[in-house]
């Protein structure tokens, strides 16, 4: 019969403390990070951009004397607005308007007016507080431009800013010029 003897290398193996023979591992972490920039934007579909356009069609501005429409002098005019979805990652974003009054080209002569004033209004759905109140009335000497920040975020929804003109008037007593009549409102939205 066979004995098998283990030789002296074999027994130091079987002697040694157990800590020794394991495996050793390594072990850390590893950190994901991202950002994301403060920005307002549009949000046109799916999409987003940097401007956006619209047009406030208030179609015949004259009565039927050829002065200005008195339905055109109220504080409420049906369908004198238009809406944007505005998607801002900063809290308090600011907001600046301005607007050119509605101008035909065409020379008003001695009683006769060829440009026609309005305010603007313009209302943010936020998600807390209450919005500052944005109107801008235009003049023939036109005022600063307005800035006003928002006092909470805009509301994540559909049409959050609401853009409304309303108060048209003329020069008292004047016929309004045939021709096309123009104006401009300008916003500009900007990231705190």
């Amino acid at each position: 019969m066979k004995r098998l003897i283990p030789s002296a290398s074999a027994l130091s193996l079987i002697l040694l403390p157990q800590p020794l023979l394991a495996q050793t591992q390594a072990t850390g972490t590893v950190d994901v990070t991202g950002r994301v920039g403060g920005r307002c934007a549009v949000q046109v579909g799916a999409a987003s951009s940097s401007t956006f356009t619209g047009t406030i069609a208030l179609g015949e501005l004259a009565g039927g004397n050829g002065q200005l429409s008195p339905a055109l002098a109220g504080a409420t005019i049906p369908s004198a607005q238009i809406a944007f979805t505005i998607i801002c990652t900063s809290p308090l974003p600011t907001f600046k308007l301005s607007a050119t009054r509605l101008a035909t080209a065409a020379t008003a002569p001695a009683g006769y007016a060829n440009a026609v004033d309005y305010t603007v209004a313009v209302a943010v759905s936020q998600v807390s507080g209450t919005p500052p109140a944005l109107n801008y009335a235009t003049s023939s000497t036109p005022p600063a431009q307005i800035s006003a920040i928002l006092t909470g975020r805009p509301s994540n929804i559909a049409d959050n800013v609401v853009v409304r003109v309303h108060s048209l008037n003329a020069a008292a007593g004047a016929l309004l010029v045939a021709g096309d009549y123009t104006g401009t409102i300008s916003l500009t939205i900007t990231p705190s």
